[in-house]
């Protein structure tokens, strides 16, 4: 999200909304699997019952993004992967 919104920002293309998204659906249980994947962690997980607002899917197509920039989204598994790396680096270090 970050790489998109500063070449949007440096760009001479204005203001435009779009949506920043891979344009492949993942589910909460694929989040699970991938963050205790990176992290080495079992997350303690408490399941309760649907809610009646809950999206059940949610999947971004960022082709219009893509044809404004030079950008191409990565996998959840490396974004979780710089994420995490970001989150565990010593309070200070450059990130």
């Amino acid at each position: 999200v970050g790489d998109s919104a500063a070449q949007l920002a440096n760009s001479p293309i204005g203001f435009l909304r779009v949506n920043v998204g891979t344009g492949v659906g993942h589910s909460i249980l694929d989040l699970i699997q991938i963050v205790e994947h990176t992290s080495g962690r079992t997350l303690p997980i408490e399941w309760l019952p649907e809610r009646g607002f809950d999206a059940r899917c949610s999947i971004l197509d960022p082709s219009q993004l893509r044809s404004a920039i030079e950008w191409r989204p990565r996998t959840l598994e490396e974004g979780i992967a710089q994420m995490w790396t970001a989150l565990s680096a010593p309070a200070g270090a450059a990130r």
